[in-house]
C-alpha cells in the first residue's frame, strides 16, 4: 500500500536533500524494520525541525504500516536451478545467515525463507538439481513439517545423521556445491571441506548469490538512527574497551582486528540502533587498531551530531561500501590482521589473504569480555526485569480474568503482552518474536502464531508463552506456561516436573570451572526419569540491551565453556508432547560467587533476575521436593517484594495471591 500523498506533501519541505528526492522509498526503509516505531530518533535525521504534530502523524503511520507480504512461490526453486549451468554448479548451499552472522536478520537477508517458505530462526538448505533438503534442529521439526512443501523439500534433523555425512552419501558423485562466502564463516568452510575430503564433492565460492538475482521485489535495507549507549549503562567507555583490545593485539603480534558481528560492534563502540527487528544494532563493519584507534564502516546518515561526539576523534568513519577496498589496502600493506575465524565471513579472510595480509586467529574479544557483565550492566538487568515483571503481572492478571466464554486466540495474547510492555517509556520493542503455542501448537518449540495459523484457545488448553522486551536498561526473556481454565492432572504432572528441573538449576551450587554441559545434565534428571527429553539447550547467554541470544555461553550438551561470575543466562527446561501440548519455564539468572567449599574451592550460585509468578494452579506441590518448594516460596517472596512498590489496586491484590506460599 503506497504512502498517503497528502502526508508526503506535508513532509517534503522538511526533508533533507537526499530524502526529498524519494520520500516514499526513504520511508519504506523505516517501515521494513519491525519495531521501528519504538525508535523514533530517525525522524530528526530524515526531517530535521519537523513540527510535533507532523512527527506524531508520521510515527502513527509507520507504527501501523505492515510491509507487504511475499507469499512463498514454489516456482522459485525451478528458476534457481535454471541458473546452475551458468554458474558452473550442481547444487546450492543456502544458510539462514547474513554477512554479519546475526540470528536476527533484516527482511532483505531472509534468503532461506524466500526459497523454502521456512520461517524458523535456524536452518540450512541444500538445493540440488533433482532434490532439496532443509536441515534443522529439534526446535523446528514440527514447524518445518507444517511450512515446507513436501513435494519440493525434505526436512531432516541436521545431526541425525550429521548434515555433511548425509550429503556425502546422498549427492551424486562430482557434485559442485555453490556457496556464498559472505554467509559462511572461515571455520565453517574449513569444516565442510574436511567433511568432504573423502568424497568427490567440491565447494565452489560464488561471486554473486543467485537468489539475489531472482528476488526482484526484495525489501530495501533498513534505516534507523544510531544512538549512544551511555557509560552509566555500560560501566566501561568505548575508548577503554578498544584500549583493552589493542593490548591483546600487541600480545598477539597483530596490527588490526576486524569485527563484523553487529552486537560485537555495538558493544565495542557503546552504540545501539534499530536495523533489525529485535536486536538494537546497526549494520556496520569495524577495524580496531593496535593503538586503540578504529575505523567504523556505517551509513553515516544514521549518525546524529550527538553520536559523532560520542564516538570521538579516534574513530574514523567510512561508508559501508568502502569496507572491501579498505581490506585490500590492509593486505597490500602486508599487515598482520586478527580475525575470529569462527565468526568472520569467509570472504573477509579471502580478501585480506589475497591482498597480502597475514591472518592470525583470535577469538572475538568482545564475545569474551561482554559475557561477564559489569556492575552497571547487572543493575540495568535488574531494572529491566522489574519493568518487565510489572508488565507480566498486568498481563497475567488480565489473562486470569479473561472470560472463558469469550473467544481468545494466540495472536490476541501475543499482542496483549506486547501492549503491556509498551506502557513502559523505556521499552524499545520485543527482544524476539513472541512465542504463543496453545494445545498442540505448544509442542512446536518455536511456534509463532500468524494470521493463517492463529488458533482459538479452548478451555483446558495449556499455553507456552515465551516473550521478552528490549529496555534501555537491559534485555529480558521469560517463559510462563499457562492454562485457560483448568488443566488435567497429567498436564499438571508434566508442568510440575519441568518446574522441578527449573528449581534444581536455579538452586544449584557448583565449583569454579563447571561447564554448561555439566549443568545441563543436572537439570534434565527429573524429566529423564519420566522418559521425557527436550531437544534444545537449557540456557543461553543474554546480552545487555543487545541480542537476547548471546551465543558464546550456553547451558547445553554443547556448552563446553565454564560458567563464570557475571554471566547472565536463561534457565529454561521444557517438555513437548507432539500433538498434545508443550511446557517451558524460563527465567534469566546471573552467576555469582558464593561461599568457599569445605575442600577450599570457590563455589558459584545463581541469582534469579526475572520477576513474575509461576501459575499456582498448575503446580502439584506433592510432586516437588521440600527443597524445591522452599525455593519456589522464596522466589515468590522475592517477586512480591520487588514488584509491590510498582503496582497498586487490583494488580497488587492479584500479585499477593499469586505469590502466597505454596
Amino acid at each position: 500500500m503506497p504512502f498517503d500523498r497528502a502526508l508526503i506533501d506535508r513532509l517534503s519541505p522538511h526533508a533533507v536533500d537526499e530524502v526529498a528526492k524519494d520520500i516514499p522509498a526513504a520511508l519504506e526503509r523505516i517501515a521494513v524494520v519491525e519495531g521501528a516505531q519504538w525508535r523514533p530518533a530517525w525522524t530528526d535525521l530524515y526531517f530535521p525541525g519537523i513540527p510535533d504534530d507532523l512527527r506524531a502523524d508520521l510515527l502513527s503511520v509507520i507504527a501501523d504500516r505492515v510491509p507487504p507480504a511475499s507469499p512463498y512461490d514454489p516456482t522459485r526453486l525451478a528458476a534457481l536451478r535454471a541458473l546452475f549451468d551458468g554458474l558452473g554448479i550442481d547444487a546450492l548451499l543456502v544458510p539462514r545467515a547474513n554477512e554479519h552472522r546475526t540470528e536476527d536478520l533484516p527482511t532483505y537477508a531472509k534468503r532461506l525463507e524466500w526459497i523454502t517458505g521456512f520461517t524458523g530462526s535456524a536452518g540450512t538448505a541444500m538445493i540440488a538439481r533433482d532434490s532439496a533438503w532443509l536441515f534443522i534442529d529439534g526446535r523446528y521439526v514440527l514447524q518445518a513439517a507444517k511450512e515446507l512443501d513436501s513435494a519440493l523439500f525434505e526436512s531432516r534433523h541436521f545431526q541425525r545423521p550429521p548434515l555433511w555425512e548425509f550429503l556425502g552419501q546422498t549427492l551424486p558423485e562430482r557434485t559442485r556445491i555453490g556457496y556464498d562466502a559472505r554467509l559462511h564463516s572461515s571455520q565453517e568452510v574449513v569444516a565442510i571441506e574436511k567433511a568432504l575430503a573423502d568424497t568427490t564433492l567440491t565447494l565452489v565460492p560464488l561471486s554473486e548469490n543467485p537468489i539475489d538475482r531472482l528476488w526482484t521485489n526484495r525489501p530495501p535495507k533498513p534505516f534507523s538512527a544510531v544512538v549512544p549507549h551511555p557509560i552509566e549503562r555500560t560501566g566501561v567507555s568505548s575508548e577503554d574497551k578498544r584500549a583493552a583490545m589493542a593490548a591483546d593485539l600487541l600480545k598477539l603480534g597483530a596490527r588490526r582486528l576486524v569485527l563484523s558481528q553487529l552486537d560485537s560492534i555495538a558493544w565495542a563502540f557503546n552504540i545501539r540502533g534499530g536495523d533489525t527487528a529485535f536486536t538494537p544494532v546497526v549494520e556496520s563493519h569495524a577495524i580496531i587498531h593496535d593503538n586503540g584507534q578504529a575505523d567504523l564502516f556505517v551509513e553515516t546518515r544514521k549518525l546524529s551530531p550527538e553520536v559523532l561526539s560520542h564516538l570521538g576523534k579516534r574513530v574514523s568513519l567510512h561508508a559501508m561500501e568502502a569496507f572491501e577496498g579498505f581490506l585490500g589496502d590492509l593486505g597490500g600493506g602486508g599487515a598482520t590482521v586478527a580475525l575470529d575465524l569462527a565468526r568472520t565471513p569467509k570472504w573477509i579472510e579471502t580478501r585480506l589473504a589475497s591482498a597480502g595480509a597475514r591472518i592470525v586467529h583470535q577469538e572475538d574479544p568482545t564475545e569474551v569480555a561482554r559475557l561477564r557483565k559489569t556492575t552497571e550492566e547487572l543493575n540495568g538487568f535488574r531494572e529491566a526485569m522489574t519493568r518487565d515483571g510489572v508488565a507480566m503481572v498486568r498481563f497475567m492478571r488480565w489473562f486470569s480474568e479473561y472470560p472463558l466464554d469469550k473467544p481468545l486466540t494466540e495472536m490476541m495474547i501475543s499482542e496483549k503482552v506486547t501492549a503491556f510492555r509498551a506502557m513502559d517509556p523505556t521499552f524499545r520493542g520485543p527482544s524476539f518474536a513472541t512465542i504463543v503455542g496453545s494445545g498442540p501448537n505448544g509442542a512446536v518449540i518455536h511456534y509463532h502464531p500468524t494470521k493463517d495459523s492463529d488458533r482459538v484457545i479452548e478451555p483446558g488448553d495449556v499455553i507456552v508463552l515465551d516473550s521478552g522486551g528490549q529496555y534501555l536498561s537491559g534485555t529480558t526473556d521469560i517463559t510462563r506456561t499457562l492454562c485457560r481454565g483448568t488443566a488435567g492432572n497429567f498436564e499438571r504432572s508434566v508442568i510440575t516436573a519441568v518446574l522441578s528441573c527449573h528449581a534444581t538449576l536455579a538452586s544449584t551450587r557448583f565449583p569454579m570451572g563447571t561447564t554448561g554441559t555439566q549443568l545441563d545434565g543436572i537439570t534434565r534428571a527429573n524429566l529423564w526419569a519420566m522418559g521425557i527429553e527436550y531437544d534444545h539447550g537449557t540456557g543461553h547467554g543474554i546480552g545487555s540491551f543487545l541480542a537476547v541470544h548471546e551465543g558464546a555461553i550456553r547451558i547445553s550438551k554443547e556448552g563446553r565453556r565454564a560458567i563464570l561470575a557475571g554471566n547472565v543466562l536463561s534457565n529454561e527446561p521444557g517438555a513437548y508432547l507432539p500433538g498434545r501440548f508443550g511446557c517451558r519455564h524460563e527465567n534469566a539468572v546471573v552467576a555469582r560467587e558464593g561461599e568457599i567449599g569445605l575442600t577450599g574451592e570457590t563455589f558459584l550460585e545463581f541469582e534469579t533476575l526475572t520477576a513474575a509468578p509461576f501459575p499456582r494452579d498448575l503446580i502439584l506441590v506433592e510432586a516437588l521436593s521440600p527443597n524445591q518448594v522452599a525455593w519456589l516460596d522464596a522466589y515468590h517472596a522475592f517477586v512480591l517484594r520487588l514488584l509491590s512498590p510498582h503496582l497498586e489496586g487490583a494488580d497488587l491484590d492479584w500479585l499477593k495471591g499469586a505469590c502466597a506460599p505454596l
